[in-house]
């Protein structure tokens, strides 16, 4: 008898372990991120979030008219479904049952439509009524009940793409979307959407990018000079349709999102190689568009006659930050009538002017006082 012996485990050979152990020691530059999505019910959604230590916040309610028009995809089934009025509290819909006959004896396939019945859509609640047809009232709430618990591969797709577009600057690689750099600082919540997707039956594809390859290093730089020009490109659309009537916080708020990018830029140096100086020669190009259409459209709106002027803008025309002037004063010279003199109070709740005993005058800006 003959006993048969065990082959002995092969262990790894020394040149993998080295192998190993240099990949290990590299340092990154980020991941490229794909990811498969899985179908699921609102709640699970909320669920897996919840374990994934994400804000079940990034998942919102469809709201029962964005649910009906998902479900007329199955309920439209030999019927035809128009919304015949829309007010604030409710959406009527006319459904109209679609037949197909034999054209009367003549032998020619024809369809002729027949009025259903109306069904309303209670906006706030998402109750449906139909009061001709109990049957029909029953199967629509039925349909509109499944599919707003109902969350696609869409859904959930849209929901790892707003998360990482809030903790993350999400770099797409190509044009279409599907494939996007994750930079090494941001990696964390890959993590977290890794455990997200696995919960619903997905997952996430990771491809690290070492540092030091020349081709990888120019794709990276590619990438991310693309990425920061889209945000620049579209905060000088922005600029370009200011004119006198756009609002001084909104100027405010586009010369900010320049000074951010250009503190982006700053940060992303090393990633974006020899392209580093051109791009921030841009963004001091469109600081200096924004200062030159800021001093225009100031100046235009010093020029409007005051008769387009709101009541607010009448008023700030005539204030001053030094000397104060009464209401009855301001009132007069801007020609502001007895019913506008509320402006006032929603001036003062604004911080942009305050009452003295001397009078009405302009807050001066901590941004203003710091030049």
């Amino acid at each position: 008898m003959t006993t048969a012996t065990k082959p002995k485990k092969k262990g790894k050979s020394p040149q993998k372990v080295e192998i190993i152990r240099d990949l290990s020691q590299l340092e990154l530059i980020g991941e490229v991120v794909t990811w498969e999505t899985a179908n699921g019910t609102f709640a699970q959604v909320i669920a897996a979030l919840q374990k994934a230590s994400l804000d079940e916040a990034s998942a919102r309610r469809l709201v029962p008219t964005q649910a009906f028009d998902r479900a007329i995809k199955q309920l439209s089934d030999n019927r035809v479904i128009d919304a015949v009025r829309r007010d604030k509290d409710e959406v009527v819909f006319q459904f109209t049952k679609k037949k197909h006959e034999n054209g009367n004896g003549t032998g020619e396939p024809e369809i002729s439509f027949e009025k259903e019945a109306f069904v309303r859509l209670e906006r706030s609640t998402g109750k449906i009524t139909c009061q001709a047809y109990p049957e029909l009232e029953k199967f629509v709430q039925q349909e509109l009940d499944r599919v707003t618990e109902h969350r696609t591969g869409g859904d959930v797709s849209n929901i790892v793409k707003g998360i990482l577009e809030e903790k993350t600057d999400l770099i797409p690689l190509r044009s279409a979307g599907g494939a996007y750099l994750i930079l090494k600082e941001q990696l964390a919540v890959a993590d977290q959407l890794d455990a997200f997707l696995k919960e619903l039956g997905g997952y996430i594809n990771r491809f690290p990018i070492p540092k030091g390859t020349p081709q990888g290093d120019a794709a990276v730089a590619i990438s991310v000079e693309q990425y920061l020009k889209g945000l620049l490109d579209g905060l000088k659309k922005k600029v370009t349709d200011f004119s006198a009537s756009t609002k001084p916080e909104t100027l405010t708020a586009r010369a900010k999102e320049i000074s951010k990018l250009r503190v982006k830029i700053e940060a992303y140096a090393t990633y974006l190689l020899d392209r580093h100086d051109s791009l921030l020669a841009e963004v001091d190009e469109a600081n200096k568009e924004l200062l030159e259409i800021v001093n225009k459209v100031s100046e235009d709106r010093k020029n409007r006659p005051l008769e387009d002027l709101s009541a607010v803008d009448k008023l700030l025309r005539f204030m001053d930050y030094e000397k104060p002037k009464k209401m009855r004063e301001l009132m007069k010279e801007a020609e502001v009538t007895e019913t506008q003199y509320h402006v006032f109070g929603k001036l003062i709740e604004k911080n942009v002017i305050a009452k003295t005993s001397a009078g009405y005058v302009l807050i001066k800006k901590e941004e203003e006082n710091n030049g």
